[in-house]
């Protein structure tokens, strides 16, 4: 992504500090939260035999913060109260402007933010680095166990 649309979609972002981790890739924030970078997760009604995209089965096919936090309840991630640092928890942030979800991003051991921006790059960054037109606020967090935890 060209640093230009970093300026209009975050406009907190250079000034707060950012770290590019990745090249750009086929998967999602969503798909990147919880740790499968073969496919996005969206919501839809996707086939097994011509789609790689995917939705939990039962969870309503919205872009409502109820219906995200359904989705990742499936793979262990309940509701958190914040997005403190804790040992062992893998945490979660969801940012929406106008109760649709736009963004998650991953907490880091180090206590630093990750994310996959839509199908460009990963990078590492504060929660309000990310906060502005594009992806809104952040209003949710959710936790699960760190894996070998």
């Amino acid at each position: 992504m060209a640093i230009e649309w970093y300026d209009i979609d975050f406009p907190n972002l250079r000034t707060l500090g950012f770290l590019r981790t990745s090249e750009p890739a086929y998967y999602n924030c969503v798909a990147f939260v919880v740790g499968d970078l073969q496919r996005k997760w969206c919501p839809g009604e996707y086939s097994t035999f011509w789609s790689i995209d995917y939705w939990p089965k039962g969870v309503p096919n919205e872009e409502t913060v109820a219906a995200f936090q359904m989705a990742l309840a499936t793979v262990g991630f309940e509701s958190a109260s914040d997005g403190s640092l804790e040992a062992g928890v893998e945490k979660i942030a969801i940012y929406a402007a106008n109760g649709i979800v736009r963004h998650v991003a991953i907490q880091q051991q180090n206590g630093a933010w990750r994310s996959k921006l839509g199908s460009e790059e990963d990078i590492e960054h504060t929660l309000v680095g990310l906060e502005g037109p594009a992806y809104g606020k952040v209003i949710a967090f959710m936790k699960r166990n760190a894996a070998g935890e």
